[in-house]
């Protein structure tokens, strides 16, 4: 099971061009399974939101925390 920042380095890997983090999950994978009870506190903390969900995929977008 991954960690926060290890979730949070995921979504920073590959931004878009206008600096947007997205990340993709398929819903019967392992990752997602062990990542899910972290996003969900990212969620609530309102750093992550989901951007689209359908019957296969969930997309998250990360926005992080300006300082």
């Amino acid at each position: 099971m991954r960690d926060k920042e290890q979730i949070i380095r995921l979504f920073m890997f590959d931004p878009t061009p206008d600096n947007r983090y997205f990340m993709s999950y398929e819903y019967r994978k392992q990752s997602y399974k062990a990542d899910k009870p972290i996003l969900d506190a990212m969620i609530k903390e309102g750093t992550v939101f989901i951007i689209s969900k359908n019957t296969k995929t969930v997309v998250f977008e990360y926005i992080p925390k300006n300082i």
